[in-house]
């Protein structure tokens, strides 16, 4: 099993039925096994429906459409087993080679933005232990001058359904936050996706790791440009501040940063007491310039 495993994420198709309703999903195995639904319900049986068709035609078609598309799924994923193990086979008869093992990262490796082409080579996931948070860590290729090479750097890509580029570029630019290299919403994954540098020797601002004076008045200034520019960054806690041995404090995490009088704080909110919220700060609540001072007095001390 595992010479399968460490070439292919071994994808499968997932049928649920329930009475005449089916439901389609899928399963790949990563780190762990990840599964998601590709369809709702889909009923097989008469129902009335808008329009001048019959329902028997309707539910027909809608039983055709299921099952090509199932036909077309299970010929793709056959062909992926046969070259999997037709490559495995071959490698095994010359016994000295080895097939290189892939790491089983997210299908988009390519995006651009402003005449600059971003090729990715992930390599690894961070957060692992946190399923929710999708940040993973690969090599870049960036191009923004055909005529030139290409520059490698290391990076991490966040996928997430909300990111304020305003407030994560205003701040790199000022060396505040991570360097950016693009920041744009993608429709084939349905997500911002966010490529920024790596930042290596650096720890996040917790309870264990003390910090400066400087770095707490780099937070600050940092807090400051965000709040002149309208912006609020609203979860200014230990884990969004990276402290570096050399360079200053980073913020990073800009998932609810935006503009005063319009963000708020998501409904999944943490309110646990032990997070020293502002008294204020409530599930679905805007997020207040004072809700980032209070929280910039709890992280440095002043």
């Amino acid at each position: 099993f595992k010479p399968f495993r460490d070439v292919s994420c071994c994808p499968c198709l997932l049928v649920a039925i329930a009475g005449p309703n089916i439901m389609v999903g899928g399963a790949v195995y990563a780190e762990q096994i990840i599964a998601t639904s590709f369809t709702s319900y889909i009923s097989i049986a008469p129902l009335d429906v808008p329009g001048p068709r019959p329902m028997y035609d309707a539910a027909i078609w809608r039983a055709a459409r299921l099952m090509r598309a199932l036909k077309q799924a299970t010929v793709a994923l056959d062909e992926h087993y046969a070259a999997v193990t037709q490559a495995l086979n071959v490698a095994s008869a010359r016994s000295a080679d080895r097939l290189p093992t892939c790491y089983v990262g997210p299908h988009l490796t390519h995006v651009s933005a402003n005449g600059t082409a971003i090729s990715l080579d992930y390599t690894g996931r961070l957060c692992t232990g946190e399923p929710a948070k999708t940040l993973y860590t690969a090599r870049a290729r960036i191009t923004s001058d055909p005529e030139q090479d290409p520059r490698e750097t290391d990076v991490v890509v966040k996928f997430t359904k909300a990111y304020s580029l305003e407030g994560h570029r205003l701040l790199a630019v000022h060396g505040l936050a991570p360097k950016l290299w693009f920041c744009e919403w993608v429709e084939s994954v349905d997500m911002y996706v966010v490529v920024m540098n790596h930042v290596r020797d650096a720890e996040t601002a917790d309870e264990d790791v003390a910090m400066s004076a400087a770095d707490a008045a780099a937070v600050r200034t940092a807090v400051e440009l965000l709040h002149a520019e309208g912006l609020v960054f609203g979860d200014l806690r230990g884990p969004n501040v990276l402290l570096r041995k050399d360079g200053g404090p980073l913020l990073i995490d800009f998932d609810w940063c935006g503009p005063e009088g319009t963000a708020c704080y998501p409904l999944g909110v943490n309110m646990h007491s032990a997070i020293p919220w502002h008294p204020d700060v409530n599930t679905g609540a805007l997020i207040k310039k004072e809700h980032d001072l209070h929280l910039l007095k709890v992280l440095t001390g002043s």
